[in-house]
């Protein structure tokens, strides 16, 4: 999800997506323990830095916002719709295994819920991970419009030290005073996110050529990775509280940053390791993922699994169990319906051939 850098895959950041859409599957499947502690630690900021590291404001205005519509909020609107009639139809089942509640949203509440695209109202039980596309597309256009028409496209390094600086104070006020208002479209959340996504912009610039992995020995990749990820967990543990992004829940605050990331530096390391082909079609095709991973979940709370969320090898194994059947579903929904995914309909090739 994000932008890709002049229309080109990047191996090395298709692979951190790939590590970043399983972490949330299994925070979502997982929902005790120290290792759901850490993953909730990092895995939506990672999802911020890696639409920073790969967002451009080089289209013009028309084509860009257009193609974001397309991308990220017709999905999202075909995902809320069926999602709606599932909760429905499940009744006072999907209430308790899904918003956690006894009581039921009527149909007029699921559709303002998801018009308004905020979680913490309670009002998109129907599949509360969802929030995220919206937020995704406020952030996205905030930062096209200044960085178009405030910067006027300067790539100066500075002015991304700037705005990391103002984004990075202005959380740190509203975290100071508990300001988290329940905006629509995840408005709160993209103040949060800011920091981690022009964290992303800076370190995009500093990377000589970000199409190649990051320029470390392996010597020095592998150890260097494993130290980040080490530094995030242990600090995560310090930060007791625990962290829910979407709900405005940090806990400590230089505990939350440090965790943050030290897990987006360590895998992104990790990452840039090695080709996989398998890795790099999970990183391309994130979107579907986050869309459907609710559905298999739906389906698991009816099976006689023991201790699924707190078990991590059966969690583990549900989880890759999760992105494969939404991989699936999703490779079947581009060849009927593309725009439901966000991707455009392949183009026909024509079968008139000019005589030679």
């Amino acid at each position: 999800m994000g932008e890709s850098l002049a229309s080109k895959r990047i191996a090395w950041i298709d692979n951190a997506k790939a590590f970043a859409i399983f972490f949330i599957v299994f925070g979502h499947i997982i929902l005790n323990g120290p290792l759901c502690h850490y993953v909730n630690s990092f895995h939506v900021p990672f999802f911020f830095f890696l639409s920073g590291l790969t967002f451009s404001a080089k289209k013009a205005p028309k084509e860009f916002f257009v193609e974001k519509v397309k991308r990220i909020l017709v999905p999202y609107w075909v995902f809320s719709l069926i999602s709606i009639a599932l909760y429905l139809l499940l009744g006072e089942y999907a209430s308790k295994e899904l918003g956690k509640t006894d009581s039921l949203l009527s149909l007029g509440q699921c559709i303002y819920g998801m018009f308004y695209g905020a979680r913490g109202n309670g009002l998109m039980n129907w599949n509360r991970p969802l929030w995220f596309l919206p937020c995704l597309f406020f952030l996205l256009s905030i930062s096209y419009i200044i960085k178009r028409f405030v910067f006027r496209n300067n790539e100066k390094k500075l002015l991304t030290v700037i705005s990391f600086a103002v984004c990075l104070g202005g959380f740190t006020l509203m975290y100071r005073f508990g300001f988290f208002p329940e905006l629509p479209f995840g408005m709160t959340q993209a103040a949060s996110a800011s920091p981690f996504f022009t964290l992303g912009i800076l370190v995009r610039q500093f990377l000589s050529d970000p199409i190649k992995p990051i320029s470390l020995r392996l010597i020095f990749k592998i150890p260097l990775g494993v130290f980040f990820i080490a530094v995030g967990a242990y600090v995560d543990r310090i930060n007791s509280y625990g962290v829910g992004f979407s709900y405005n829940r940090f806990g400590i605050f230089w505990a939350y940053f440090v965790a943050a990331f030290s897990g987006i530096f360590g895998w992104c390391l990790l990452a840039s390791l090695f080709r996989f082909k398998a890795l790099e079609y999970v990183g391309k095709n994130t979107l579907s993922v986050l869309l459907m991973h609710k559905f298999p979940i739906i389906f698991y709370s009816f099976l006689p699994i023991p201790d699924a969320g707190g078990n991590v090898p059966i969690s583990i194994a549900l989880s890759v169990l999760t992105v494969l059947l939404c991989l699936a579903a999703g490779a079947v929904i581009e060849k009927i319906l593309p725009a439901a995914i966000g991707k455009p309909r392949k183009k026909a090739i024509s079968n008139d051939i000019k005589e030679q």
